[in-house]
C-alpha cells in the first residue's frame, strides 16, 4: 500500500467555518450553504461554538422525500450524534473512521466539544503530483527507431 503524505494542520484553511449553521437555520439556509461551499456537510453548533449535530446532503434528501417544508429549522433533521475526531487524531485512525462508517467528513472538535475544523476525506487522501513527461511507445515491431526500442 502507497504511504500518503499526511499533515493534520496542512489546508486548515478557515473556509469550514462557513459551513457553521444554529439549529434554529432552515433547510432552505442549509440548502444554500451546501450548494456555495461544496463540503456537503452542515456543521450546527450553539453560541458557544460546540458541535451539537450535523446535516448532510442525505439528511436533506430525506427531509425532502418526507414532504418537509424548506422553513424547518435543521435542529429537527439534523444527526446529533456524528462522528468526531480531534486535531490530534492519527492519519491512520482518521481513515479508518471514514472506512468502518462509510462517511467522507470528520468535524473536529477540542475537549469541550468546540469546533477546531473540518476534515474530508479527498484532503486527507490527495497525492503529490510530479510533473514527469513520459513517452510512451506502441505498436509496430520498432525496427525504424533502432536501437532505441531495445
Amino acid at each position: 500500500m502507497k504511504k500518503l503524505k499526511f499533515n493534520l494542520r496542512d489546508r486548515m484553511s478557515e473556509n469550514w467555518r462557513k459551513t457553521i449553521l444554529n439549529p434554529q437555520s432552515s433547510i432552505f439556509e442549509a440548502i444554500k450553504k451546501l450548494n456555495d461551499f461544496g463540503y456537503c456537510i452542515i456543521l450546527v453548533s450553539n453560541d458557544n461554538e460546540e458541535l451539537i449535530g450535523t446535516v448532510t446532503d442525505g439528511d436533506i434528501r430525506r427531509a425532502l422525500i418526507k414532504h418537509t417544508p424548506l422553513d424547518t429549522p435543521i435542529k429537527n433533521i439534523m444527526n446529533t450524534n456524528p462522528h468526531t475526531a480531534t486535531s490530534s487524531t492519527k492519519y491512520e485512525d482518521l481513515l479508518e473512521i471514514f472506512s468502518q462508517n462509510n462517511i467522507l467528513q470528520i468535524p473536529l472538535i477540542d475537549e469541550n466539544k468546540r469546533l477546531v475544523g473540518l476534515k474530508t476525506l479527498n484532503k486527507i487522501i490527495e497525492t503529490k503530483k510530479f510533473e514527469n513527461p513520459i513517452f510512451i511507445m506502441a505498436g509496430g515491431f520498432g525496427k525504424r527507431l533502432n536501437p532505441l526500442t531495445f
